[in-house]
């Protein structure tokens, strides 16, 4: 985003902060939550529509397990 471009909001609730990357499932951005004192995090947006269904699979699978791990460095 650059200086003059007005923040995007996503869901009402998390303010886009940069792009971090892409991949075959989704794009991640920097985030602040804003139900959250504006905490940073990480959100991940999944194209699921745009994917076949082996894609489909293993993107529900990979947050399966995601959301199952426990550590200061996944971002939940």
């Amino acid at each position: 985003m650059t200086e003059n471009e007005e923040p995007q909001i996503f869901k009402k609730r998390y303010k886009i902060v940069k792009k971090l990357g892409a991949g075959n499932f989704g794009t991640a951005y920097l985030v602040t939550d804003l139900e959250v004192r504006n905490e940073p995090k990480v959100l991940k947006v999944v194209r699921l529509g745009e994917m076949d269904a082996d894609q489909t699979v293993d993107s529900v699978r990979e947050a399966e397990l995601l959301s199952n791990l426990h550590n200061e460095y996944i971002v939940k």
